[in-house]
């Protein structure tokens, strides 16, 4: 890359040597120091070691806490290559970062991302459309009186959610014949939830969808629906290395005025994959999180239930350690219906 200096271009330096004036080396005027942190940093370094630097002893690469840091003599770099032969911005393609569609689908040859069912029209260039399912649970109206959540306890996590009475989307139809009314584009046969002024549900996704080995993830809303007031994930859309399953959403409508319909197997939500670089003695989340009951896709999909979306703070591993095992009786679980 150029810089527009009169007396000659310059290279883009990372190097610890010139430090923004005249490089001990070289003749050129250059710029500050660069450093290169975070996800592309080791594609770019071994593209520039490829390139220049096979043999050079004047570059080092150093992992700090922060992360790596790449510092070469830049003077050199331009004797020996020139000016022009240096770009590490052009066709570098970073192993550790945001995956595109073409390494996400390369990811999913070799089972590092999994995506259960696949929707070939649902990729998009840097992130994956999940679409909604159509179990939910509903925040239960308290007594007179019981004005307080403790999310610590199993017994009350159940209570409020309305364990005992699991929702079920209602076949669209049936409420137009109720109410007499019609929804654009909204079909008879169509599942509907709908989410009042205000209210949070708990939903899932149809997919079952996470990433392996070094692959983590992230949810975020649709545009679109952000627009329309609802949000889909609050600030708990991180997902873990491991975690393969369908997807809990803390879904919100914000409007302060309007009940609002979301239709089952419709687009709701996107996921963006992240390649890392490993964990620590191969650590995942399906050996020890509290969501996972399985590890392979089969299993996972024999056992996932609509209730492994409730929340489960009281098997948070700070509560494991203080507190003496449970004994109570575990509430039965209630069955599905449509509302």
């Amino acid at each position: 890359m150029h810089h527009n200096d009169r007396e000659s271009p310059c290279m883009r330096c990372c190097c610890c040597c010139c430090k923004g004036a005249r490089c001990r080396r070289g003749a050129r005027r250059l710029r500050s120091p660069r450093t290169m942190l975070a996800a592309s940093v080791t594609a770019r370094a071994a593209a520039l070691r490829r390139r220049l630097f096979v043999s050079s002893p004047r570059w080092t690469i150093r992992r700090t806490m922060s992360g790596v840091v790449v510092d070469c003599d830049t003077g050199a770099m331009i004797q020996a290559n020139g000016d022009d032969r240096v770009d590490v911005d052009k066709d570098v393609v970073a192993p550790q970062s945001l995956l595109s569609d073409a390494a996400l689908m390369e990811h999913m040859a070799r089972g590092t991302v999994v995506i259960e069912p696949f929707i070939p029209e649902n990729l998009s260039t840097s992130s994956y459309d999940v679409t909604l399912g159509e179990y939910y649970f509903r925040e239960a109206t308290p007594e007179p009186g019981d004005g307080i959540f403790n999310p610590y306890s199993e017994a009350m996590v159940r209570r409020v959610w309305g364990a005992n009475d699991l929702q079920r989307a209602e076949r669209a139809g049936l409420w137009m014949d109720r109410t007499n009314l019609k929804l654009e584009n909204v079909h008879r046969d169509d599942q509907l939830i709908w989410i009042r002024p205000g209210e949070t549900i708990l939903g899932h996704t149809n997919e079952f969808i996470g990433g392996r080995r070094t692959v983590t993830t992230m949810m975020k809303a649709r545009s679109s629906l952000g627009r329309n007031f609802i949000e889909v994930c609050k600030c708990a859309g991180w997902g873990d290395i491991g975690y393969v399953n369908r997807w809990t959403m803390e879904i919100t409508n914000n409007s302060r005025h309007y009940s609002i319909p979301l239709v089952v197997g419709r687009r709701i939500a996107q996921i963006v994959f992240f390649d890392t670089q490993g964990t620590l003695n191969g650590r995942s989340y399906s050996n020890n999180g509290k969501y996972q009951t399985a590890d392979t896709l089969e299993a996972l999909k024999q056992k996932w239930s609509p209730f492994d979306m409730l929340p489960k703070m009281y098997l948070d591993r700070e509560l494991r350690k203080s507190q003496k095992p449970h004994t109570g009786n575990k509430a039965q679980e209630g069955t599905a219906r449509s509302t």
